[in-house]
Parts: structure tokens; C-alpha cells; sequence
């Protein structure tokens, strides 16, 4: 990649992963070889930045600066659908859980829920992820990661708030518990301590708990039971934390540091 790589999406049918980059340019890679190959490139995938991808059935998701949604075959990366989803950057999009719907979230906070073909079903907003900033003339905030519930009608989006400077970061961590299917808002997550910083990654595991990875004035991860706004469990970690991702079988956490460093920490045993 010529631009930094902003999100990464694994194919479980095979050994094949899915990158794409800040210049828009989309890519498959089968990484059982030595060096991992290209398998096919798409350089003008989005129109700038690509933040987010999802896979699912053969089908590749992407969302990006350009406000739109796109559908593609993972097979050859080829253009299935793309429509106009948002009038800012798309930050987040998945599959839900069943693979039944579309599901798209922005940088102001808002989500919607898609039909395969493009059809809007809803739209909701998570008030607490989003502030315009009249000093900077600026919309602060968005859905900077995302999780659904095990039994997959509710959804965990991570992000700040109270943000009264966005370049200086400040601001508080934030988990949003949203039901998706109803789209409205259930409850807020927030720690019982101050901390200055951003909720940037965010897992639900299958035991019922949710884990949140902040960084900003330091490192944190806290662990939620969904129904309690305040956690049961709070661990101080070595540096700025800026990513999180669950293992399948919900018994590890990788976490991704502001300095370069990757951490995988085992939640049981």
C-alpha cells in the first residue's frame, strides 16, 4: 500500500485476507504463501479513505470517506452495488449477525440499516457520539468501533464524548448499547473514573460481557455487564491504546498500541 493500511478483513473460508488503505485502493492477498501474494487489486475502490470493511457469504463490505457503501464478490473483488449511504465519512459497516442486512455508521453519529440492495429500512442517531464544535466549525466524534450482541439484536458502538477539543483529544470514552432492529438507544457504558481520551475499540463476548479499549491520557480497558452503566473491572495498560480485536472463541483480546506494539492478553484461565 502506498497509504496507511486502515482496516484488514479475514476470509473464514480460506486463506485469503482482504486490506484496504487511505488512498482508497482495495486488495486480496492469499496469505497461506511465502511471501503472502496478491490475488486481485482494485486501486479506486472508494473515492479516498477506506475505514471499514465485513465479510460475509462471499460478499465484501466496504464503507469510506466518500459516504458510501459498496458490495462486492470476494472471489474477484468485482462491483456488486454501491449507493451514496452518507453526507459525511462512513466509519464503520457490517453484515449483521444473520447476513440478512446492511448495517452503516458515520462520523456523526448516526446509523442506518440497509436491505442487501440499497434500500433504507432505518435511521437512528447515538446523541452521545456526536457534538458540532462551533470554535472549530467541526462535527466531533462518530462510531469509532462497533459490536453486536451474541443473540444479535443490540449493538455496542465506542466512541467519545463530552469533547470540548477534538485535535487535543479531549474528551471522554463512551459505549453506546443500541437496539438495531428497533433503532433507539438502551444505555450508556461510561467508567466510574475520569478519563480523558476515546473509546476506540469495543467487543462483546459470548459469555455476556462487554469489553471496552480506550486511549488518550494513557491506556484502559474496562469490562462491562451490558445491563450496569458503571464496569465491574478496570485494567490500566502500558501505553495509549488505539484498536481491539476478540478472538473467535471470546478467550483473547489483541490490543493495538499508539507506539507500535500489539498485545494479545488471555481473558480466562
Amino acid at each position: 500500500h502506498d497509504g496507511w493500511v486502515a482496516d484488514i478483513a479475514l476470509d473464514p473460508r480460506g486463506p485469503r485476507a482482504f486490506s484496504a488503505d487511505t488512498w482508497g485502493r482495495l486488495v486480496a492477498w492469499r496469505i497461506d504463501a511465502e511471501p503472502p501474494t496478491i490475488l486481485w487489486n482494485r486501486e479506486r475502490a472508494h473515492d479516498g479513505w477506506i475505514r471499514s470493511m465485513a465479510f460475509h457469504g462471499g460478499k465484501l463490505l466496504s464503507g469510506g470517506n466518500d459516504g458510501k457503501v459498496c458490495l462486492r464478490n470476494a472471489s474477484t473483488l468485482a462491483e456488486e452495488r454501491q449507493w451514496l449511504a452518507h453526507d459525511c465519512h462512513v466509519y464503520q459497516v457490517a453484515f449483521s449477525p444473520d447476513g440478512g442486512k446492511i448495517l452503516s455508521a458515520d462520523h456523526k453519529g448516526r446509523v442506518k440499516v440497509w436491505e442487501p440492495d440499497g434500500k433504507l429500512i432505518r435511521e437512528f442517531a447515538i446523541p452521545g457520539l456526536h457534538k458540532y464544535n462551533t470554535g472549530f466549525r467541526a462535527d466531533i466524534g462518530g462510531v469509532r468501533s462497533w459490536s453486536f450482541s451474541p443473540d444479535g439484536p443490540l449493538v455496542a458502538c465506542a466512541g467519545s464524548t463530552n469533547v470540548s477539543n477534538a485535535f487535543a483529544g479531549v474528551g471522554n470514552p463512551l459505549i453506546v448499547i443500541a437496539d438495531w432492529t428497533a433503532g433507539k438507544v438502551v444505555r450508556e457504558l461510561k467508567p466510574k473514573e475520569a478519563f480523558q481520551g476515546t473509546m476506540w475499540g469495543v467487543a462483546w463476548n459470548k459469555a455476556g460481557f462487554i469489553t471496552g479499549a480506550a486511549g488518550g491520557n494513557g491506556g484502559m480497558l474496562w469490562f462491562w455487564k451490558p445491563d450496569q452503566t458503571n464496569e465491574m473491572f478496570a485494567h490500566k495498560l502500558p501505553e495509549n491504546a488505539r484498536d481491539m480485536s476478540q478472538s473467535t472463541d471470546g478467550g483473547k483480546i489483541a490490543v493495538a498500541y499508539q507506539g507500535g506494539t500489539v498485545r494479545v492478553y488471555p481473558l480466562a484461565g
